[in-house]
Formats: structure tokens, C-alpha cells, sequence
């Protein structure tokens, strides 16, 4: 547990001894009660004093763009994995650890020069050139290894209160191989001066399976299409969507029809993401049969406005041709995501669409040496 003296005004943090506030004090655990929101408080102080709340981890960068939104602040640590930082101020925030693991999902193939890149484009002073020195010291590697290695993951979740539901998820994400730590920050008033705590929260187990429902991306699923192993490998959750929505298209089922079905699902809990789907649509569809990624984005480009190929399926394995089109699904899949297949596997009955999932294997993590 670490202690700290807070200056509200410049929102600095001062390491304090425990015994600074054995005193008699007020105990603020809702920041919000001190209209101290996330925004405007939490998030800065945290940013601000980065290296006190997690020693050793070197900020990168904050709001950092990705596909699946914008990562509260994200740090890289001495072992070369990213620390994705998602910060919330109270119990009303019971999706944080959802949100986060998709965020991590979405930066899941990023190498050192990403973290480069968010490095030089937060620190307006730094070019390429010396954010890579700044990150390459840090580490004590060597520049030939930025663009081979993909960088691990880890997620550090900040808030003032971590409910059941959210400690009982993230203890069975962390038993299917990822790597989440709680943060709880507890804000003290002593004599009109304030101080915060930063504990971590000890998660628990979901023994009766109240809590069991799990991102997809703790697991790898074998694909069987009427009866037939459809890969030889287990596939990623998103890969697994690609591949059943693929057959489905070119047997025949259109598009259209398999984004109606989805639209149609009534999923509690998941509004945001399912008005986010409905103004986008699944598809982006390009006339013609497109070979190559640069082909389809400059032909969705021109009829698309808002086309971002990060946020598709466009490399030429994933591209989808059928009836003289070529289509592209869209990436942005979460907790929802088997409850989604499951329609389309109802609606198709006919192809005897089935699929096991497994745990992920717990993966070393790798350290990135010269």
C-alpha cells in the first residue's frame, strides 16, 4: 500500500509514511462526493505522477487511439509489456475490466514501434529519433528489435471501489492466462489536508458461477462445420467470427441477412456497443473482386468516409469475395460475441455449425534483450 500527500490544486502526489493519516480522519471513497471526476481529477493526477502510482513503468502516452476507443494511459514496463491503464472513480464503472480487455485485444499485434509512435506523438517535443533512444535506454535493447517482437500485455484497472462481479471476472481472466492487477484509491482528509492510498485488491474466485461470463479473448475455439474440423488450428475469438461468417456468405446466406440477425439480438448490458454496431453496420462492401488490402481501402475510401481499415478485416487472407463484391467484416467484437454466433447458428441449423473452446495457455513473458 502506498501512501500520498495530495495537492489538490496542482494535483501532485507526495510519498507519506502509512502513519500520516492514523489520525482520526474522513474517509472519501467516491471521489465523485468531491466532485473530483474522473477527467478531471483522477486522470491527471494519475498522469502526472505516473512513476509513484506504478514504479519502474514508463508512460507512453494517454487517450491513445485504437480501434476499440481510446486506452485511459498506456505505459510499457521493463520486461518490454504493455500496461494498459484504464481508470474509473466509482462502483457505477462495473464494466472497466471489459472495456479494458478490449482494448487490449485491440493493440494485441502492436510491436516496439508502435510504442514508439505513441511515445513521439504524446510528447510533442520528442521526434521518432528520440522517443526510440528514450524507450530503447529504457528497456536496454537494441534498435534492430523494434519492428520483430510483439509486445505482451498486461492491464492495471485504477478505481475507487472494485464490486463482486468485477473481482470474480478478473481473478478467472487471470486464470485463463492474462495478466489484470486492481488498483483501489482510497481519498483521506486529515485536518483539511488531503491523502490517497493505492492498494491493490486481492481478487476471488466465482465459485457458485454467478459471475462465470468471460471475454472471449481468454480463449482459443476448434470450428466444426457439419461435422468437418473446419481448421487444423484452435482459432482466436475473432478469428473464429471471420471464418464462420465467411462460410456463411459463401454458401450462400446474404450479408445483409447475417447482419439483420445480429441486430435483432436483445443483449442486456450491451446498448453502447449495439448503437455503436447499428450506425456502422458489419460490412463494408467494395464492388469487384479485390485481391489486395491497398486495393480494397482505396476503393472503400472512395465510397466509405469514415472508412479505417484498422477496424475491418481487409488483409487479403480476410476478404471476403462473393457475386462479383468484395466485403470486409468488421473487428469490433466483445462479450457479446458468442451469444452472437449462437443466433447465427439457430438461423442456420442446416450447416450443423459448432464450436469448443479452450483456455488459452498462460504464456511467459518474453524479455526483451539485445
Amino acid at each position: 500500500m502506498n501512501t500520498f500527500k495530495v495537492d489538490l490544486g496542482a494535483r501532485r502526489l507526495t510519498p507519506v509514511g502509512g502513519n500520516a493519516i492514523a489520525s482520526p480522519r474522513q474517509t472519501i471513497t467516491a471521489l465523485g462526493s468531491l466532485k473530483l471526476t474522473e477527467p478531471e481529477f483522477l486522470h491527471p493526477l494519475v498522469k502526472l505522477n505516473f512513476e509513484h502510482v506504478l514504479p519502474g513503468v514508463l508512460l507512453l502516452g494517454e487517450q491513445v487511439a485504437c480501434h476499440a476507443g481510446y486506452i485511459d494511459l498506456l505505459g510499457l514496463d521493463p520486461n518490454g509489456c504493455l500496461v494498459v491503464v484504464e481508470l474509473k472513480r466509482g462502483e457505477r464503472d462495473r464494466r472497466v475490466d471489459k472495456q479494458a480487455c478490449d482494448y487490449a485485444d485491440a493493440i494485441a499485434g502492436w510491436t516496439l514501434s508502435d510504442a514508439i509512435r505513441v511515445r513521439a506523438e504524446a510528447h510533442n517535443s520528442e521526434a521518432i529519433r528520440e522517443a526510440r533512444v528514450k524507450i530503447v535506454e529504457f528497456l536496454r535493447t537494441s534498435v534492430p528489435h523494434v519492428d520483430t517482437i510483439r509486445l505482451p500485455i498486461r492491464i492495471v484497472l485504477v478505481a475507487a471501489n472494485f464490486p463482486e462481479d468485477v473481482r470474480c471476472r478478473v481473478a478467472a481472466q487471470n486464470a485463463n492466462g492474462l495478466d489484470i492487477r486492481c488498483l483501489r484509491v482510497t481519498l483521506y482528509e486529515v485536518a483539511d489536508e488531503y491523502y490517497m492510498q493505492f492498494e491493490e485488491v486481492t481478487t476471488e474466485s466465482d465459485d457458485d458461477g454467478k459471475y462465470a461470463t468471460l471475454h472471449p479473448r481468454g480463449f482459443t475455439y476448434d470450428l466444426f462445420i457439419d461435422g468437418q474440423r473446419h481448421a487444423r488450428r484452435p482459432l482466436p475469438y475473432k478469428r473464429l467470427v471471420l471464418d464462420i461468417a465467411t462460410f456463411l456468405v459463401k454458401a450462400g446466406i446474404g450479408h445483409e441477412e447475417l447482419q439483420r440477425i445480429l441486430f435483432d439480438l436483445k443483449l442486456p448490458g450491451d446498448r453502447a456497443r449495439t448503437t455503436k454496431s447499428r450506425q456502422r453496420g458489419l460490412w463494408r462492401v467494395c464492388d469487384g473482386t479485390l485481391e489486395t488490402k491497398s486495393a480494397f481501402v482505396a476503393s472503400a475510401r472512395t465510397k466509405y468516409r469514415d472508412f479505417n481499415e484498422k477496424q475491418w478485416f481487409c488483409e487479403p487472407d480476410e476478404l471476403i469475395h462473393y457475386g462479383g463484391q468484395t466485403l470486409a467484416l468488421v473487428k469490433d467484437w466483445g462479450e457479446s460475441t458468442e451469444k452472437q454466433l449462437k443466433a447465427w447458428q439457430e438461423g442456420f441449423p442446416q450447416f450443423k455449425i459448432q464450436w469448443t473452446k479452450r483456455p488459452q495457455r498462460r504464456q511467459r513473458r518474453r524479455q526483451v534483450t539485445a
